[in-house]
């Protein structure tokens, strides 16, 4: 608020300026952790022998990913919520799992995002960019189709009825089913929100070279939206 007083724009435009302001000051730090992003990623693909490595500076790369992640999904939500606003409710299947301990809580978000970052990042990502790479494209244009491709059937799969199927499939109940229907209501907002998420997720994995560091981003940012949700802290 006080950015856009002082820029006399509206909050949005007066905040989006200062972080744009906030990333040309910090194009320097934020390219040497881009780099240390990649050198991680191939310290620990590389095969050393029978020593076991550190887990943390994998873990350092995600957790240090997690605001950024989130903050770029919420840039995506405002902006387009702010042109075409839409009421955004949440999910019974959500509220449901948010009234639970908070251990079960993290171990269902951090199944989501394993489940999730393998299928979508692993899985459908990695397979465009082979796709691509067969049809002799450079490698420049390698990233970007298959990076968006792959971000908008991560954020479309998420109003998918998932209760038939499984019906069908003979899989769960009546009960299992009705939570899944509708899980979430679409919008624009939400829609967009989670594609740039499915971008940046698909940059972290492409640079790093491990599906960890997504994984651990991933986790984190849903892990902030839970804090939102079940505590009622208005950041997140």
């Amino acid at each position: 608020s006080v950015v856009g007083t002082l820029a006399g724009l509206p909050d949005w435009a007066g905040l989006g300026a200062a972080g744009l302001l906030g990333v040309f000051l910090l194009r320097a730090p934020i390219r040497a952790q881009l780099v240390r992003l990649k050198d991680v990623g191939v310290w620990w693909s590389h095969k050393t022998g029978d020593a076991p490595k550190s887990a943390l500076p994998v873990l350092s790369r995600g957790l240090l990913w997690v605001v950024p992640v989130y903050l770029g999904m919420e840039a995506a939500f405002q902006l387009v919520q702010l042109f075409l606003p839409q009421v955004q409710p949440t999910p019974e299947i959500l509220q449901r799992m948010l009234l639970m301990p908070i251990d079960v809580i993290l171990f269902n978000f951090m199944i989501a995002a394993a489940l999730e970052e393998w299928v979508f990042r692993r899985g459908l990502f990695a397979l465009i960019v082979e796709k691509i790479k067969k049809w002799g494209a450079p490698s420049s244009w390698w990233f970007w189709p298959a990076a968006i491709a792959s971000a908008l059937i991560f954020s479309g799969t998420h109003y998918i009825d998932w209760g038939p199927m499984l019906a069908r499939l003979g899989v769960g109940d009546a009960d299992l089913g009705s939570s899944l229907a509708g899980a979430y209501a679409f919008t624009w907002a939400s829609f967009s929100a989670r594609a740039v998420g499915g971008v940046i997720l698909a940059f972290l994995y492409a640079s790093s070279g491990t599906l960890l560091v997504p994984l651990i981003a991933h986790f984190g940012a849903n892990a902030l939206q839970a804090v939102g949700l079940r505590w009622g802290f208005w950041p997140f």
